[in-house]
């Protein structure tokens, strides 16, 4: 049991000293997208870093998938679906550097 104990908190000295960046949630937060970050979430994020609206278009994943319809009024042509709809893209304005770049969180994949 003493070397377990012993081991934990070498790696919790050197854990806090072995990463650069912020060390919460709240701090990278802070850092991507908080006030004094410059990021703008209403701005496109390829337009954001070129700054020309020419730029390409960014690509935009959707994936929805329908569990059940609810109703159909084919009179009023609605119709009333319980669904997930899944929408996803590439910001680089938000990239981070993880843990295998000197960081203090590994990256979701």
């Amino acid at each position: 049991m003493l070397p377990r104990l012993i081991s934990a908190a070498a790696c919790s000295v050197f854990c806090a000293h072995a990463c650069s960046g912020p060390r919460t949630h709240s701090e990278l937060a802070a850092e991507l997208w908080g006030t004094g970050s410059g990021y703008d979430r209403d701005m496109r994020p390829n337009w954001a870093i070129s700054g020309n609206a020419s730029v390409a278009p960014d690509e935009v994943y959707v994936q929805i998938q329908v569990y059940t319809i609810r109703e159909v009024n084919t009179k009023g042509q609605t119709f009333t679906v319980e669904a997930l709809l899944r929408v996803s893209w590439l910001d680089p304005r938000l990239i981070f550097r993880n843990r295998s770049e000197d960081g203090c969180f590994y990256r979701a994949k």
